[in-house]
């Protein structure tokens, strides 16, 4: 069995014994076992990524969020995902599709107009790409403001200046951003995109 195999177990070992000993829930008479298995582990799968701080808040949430009149069948995967994504966000780059999105003509559109921080962004709270005009706006002033921030910070520091107010900080979260951001538009360019 190859490691990484072993670490997916591993980790679907972690979330299932914290849902199944912290929830207690069952699945109704006459869902087949395999099914239901696979139902679980697709679950746990897509929970793996939280730390035991996230998946005991998750766990803290659903245990009134059974279904079924009793309230006592396990609930959908997407009450799941959405209680997850409340207790700790998932990371941006294990999410699915969105480096091909990154890589992509929308993403080297992004990078072409130097906003792929601000679109980064807007993917990271809201899980999708800015589509609608209000939303592309938006993600082109936050650009506009995060140069001129990072222009300003850059030759602050070039000039051996003090920082203005919390531009180190800034260009260090910002320079981490645009590093995660221009690794996903390279995996895709790659094909290594998940």
């Amino acid at each position: 069995m190859d490691s990484a195999k072993i670490e997916n177990e591993t980790q679907r070992g972690r979330i299932r014994s914290a849902l199944v000993e912290g929830l207690g829930f069952r699945f109704p008479k006459g869902t087949p076992e395999d099914e239901a298995r696979k139902r679980l582990n697709r679950i746990c799968d897509d929970l793996a990524y939280l730390s035991d701080e996230g998946i005991r808040r998750v766990v803290g949430a659903l245990r009134t969020k059974g279904e079924g009149g009793s309230r006592c069948f396990w609930p959908d995967r997407a009450t799941f995902l959405a209680y997850a994504e409340l207790a700790e966000s998932r990371p941006l780059e294990e999410a699915p599709g969105v480096a091909s999105w990154f890589a992509s003509a929308a993403g080297r559109e992004a990078v072409a107009e130097d906003r792929l921080v601000a679109e980064f962004l807007f993917w990271e709270k809201k899980k999708k790409p800015p589509l609608l005009a209000g939303e592309k706006r938006a993600v082109a002033e936050q650009a506009a403001a995060f140069r001129s921030q990072a222009r300003r910070a850059r030759a602050n520091k070039a000039c051996g200046r003090p920082p203005v107010l919390d531009d180190q900080e800034f260009l260090v979260w910002y320079e981490d951003l645009e590093r995660r951001a221009t690794a996903l538009v390279e995996a895709g360019r790659r094909g290594t995109a998940i």
